[in-house]
């Protein structure tokens, strides 16, 4: 998914690199969060679950480290027998 077609409140997978490198290798790291807006060369995110644990408030990371986002609708490869507005809502209630 790009950059440019997230919705405004919706609940996206975000996989992102820091740059840090630990050992030669750099780690890429994910965590579900909603998206609010882009700012200069900023996303901020709201919502965000960091090791299961859902974190309020907002959080701006560069875009750079942003590496792939991925819908609800594209972890389950689309092979869901649920309507895409009752998965919103699980995912809500996990969150």
């Amino acid at each position: 998914m790009l950059i440019t077609e997230l919705l405004k409140g919706q609940r996206y997978l975000f996989y992102y690199n820091n740059g840090l490198v630990d050992d030669g290798v750099v780690t890429t790291y994910m965590f579900r969060a909603n998206f609010v807006t882009i700012t200069n060369l900023s996303i901020i995110l709201d919502k965000y679950c960091i090791g299961g644990e859902v974190q309020h408030g907002f959080w701006a990371m560069p875009l750079d480290w942003i590496e792939h986002i991925e819908t609800l609708e594209e972890i389950t490869n689309s092979k869901t027998i649920l309507p895409n507005e009752i998965l919103v809502e699980i995912d809500n209630f996990l969150t």
